[in-house]
């Protein structure tokens, strides 16, 4: 009972930290993020494999080799897929260092709740984020501990309460 209190708990402390930080137009994240620029250009230049969620690259600066890992759900969630990825979370870091550019890259497109696919659990360590803001969760989505990351941000973990090499899955609040 107390584990389930605790995760409520948690659970209401992100959503009313991701809604203040909406309403208020303020990043609730540590000031480390890296503002908009290079990173978000990189994103936006991510064009969607059709009817795909979560498109793997194996390597963060090119396109060759990329797969679909995820398919959209439904019809909806397929019309809600836009032309660039609300988030790419990175295997390397530090973001537009060399090492980043050598590992794997993936890109979310749509909104809502992402589990990282086993086979990259657990490995990243940088991220870029397009037009949508969300959260970061080192275990299942909506639970502790986690971290908020602005819009058209950039940045390395560990991020609020997610350590290098942790993140496990994410909630982005609208498709770009």
């Amino acid at each position: 009972m107390k584990k389930l209190i605790a995760t409520f708990a948690a659970t209401a402390l992100a959503t009313l930290l991701a809604a203040t930080t909406l309403l208020l137009g303020v990043a609730a994240t540590p000031a480390s993020a890296a503002t908009p620029g290079p990173g978000t250009q990189h994103v936006a230049s991510r064009a969607p494999l059709p009817g795909c969620a979560l498109v793997l690259a194996p390597k963060a600066s090119s396109d060759q080799g990329r797969v679909c890992l995820q398919k959209s759900v439904t019809r909806a969630a397929e019309s809600s897929v836009a032309a660039s990825p609300g988030l790419c979370i990175y295997q390397n870091g530090p973001v537009f260092s060399p090492a980043w550019a050598n590992g794997w890259e993936l890109c979310a497109y749509g909104s809502g709740d992402l589990w990282v696919p086993p086979a990259y659990d657990d490995q990243a360590s940088s991220w870029i984020s397009g037009c949508t803001s969300g959260v970061f969760y080192a275990y299942q989505p909506r639970t502790a501990p986690w971290g908020v990351f602005p819009a058209n941000s950039a940045g390395n973990f560990p991020w609020g309460g997610v350590p290098n090499d942790a993140l496990s899955s994410v909630s982005l609040d609208w498709p770009c």
